[in-house]
């Protein structure tokens, strides 16, 4: 089995763009997976999807990934799967339909999705939820995750090797991957070998 923890700035179209990339090429493989979507908040990460032209209030911008990423701590209470469903469904509304972050967006998205509404507000409002979004950030800080989106992988067979994946949205993930199963790391990027 392998272990995905995929590291997303949320209002970053190409991290919206990874999290579709892997997910279908982790459904593809012929192995069982666990994956984990991890939010990032730092202005290092952020940087870029602040050149893309987000927002023009980089402070507004930061403000709404914060948000986001709490909601998306708050929805892991009711399941990782109907969680991604609902980061992927605010994505949506947010880059691709270019509606505006709001408590109805998210009620909208989490009635669609056959979410828990009273369940999400009393998570979101929690200090749990706040400290799992601090505990990702220390997890990316251990593993010097600076760059959005970002994935860290490791094969619960050989748990001593795992590999970093940076950008991989024009990679081809599925060779990578399978070529880590397989251990064929000599035709990974030894820069891309991460040793735990």
């Amino acid at each position: 089995m392998i272990e995905v923890f995929h590291f997303i700035t949320p209002l970053q179209f190409e991290s919206y763009q990874a999290q579709k990339a892997l997910t279908q090429v982790l459904k593809s493989l012929n192995t069982k997976y666990s994956y984990h979507v991890l939010p990032l908040i730092s202005l290092a990460t952020m940087d870029e999807a602040y050149r893309q032209g987000i927002e023009t209030n980089t402070h507004i911008s930061f403000q709404v990934d914060y948000a986001i990423s709490l909601d998306y701590v708050a929805m892991l209470s009711q399941g990782r799967n109907l969680a991604r469903k609902f980061l992927y469904a605010l994505q949506e509304q947010l880059l691709v339909r270019q509606n505006t972050y709001s408590d109805l967006i998210i009620k909208q998205v989490i009635t669609d999705i056959g979410g828990d509404l009273e369940l999400f507000v009393e998570e979101r409002n929690s200090k749990q939820t706040t400290a799992a979004l601090i505990k990702n950030q220390q997890f990316a800080n251990e593993y010097q995750i600076v760059k959005n989106p970002a994935a860290l992988i490791f094969d619960s067979n050989n748990p001593d090797h795992g590999i970093i994946l940076e950008n991989f949205v024009t990679t081809e993930l599925e060779t990578i991957l399978n070529q880590y199963l397989n251990n064929q790391r000599t035709l990974i990027e030894p820069y891309m070998v991460l040793h735990r």
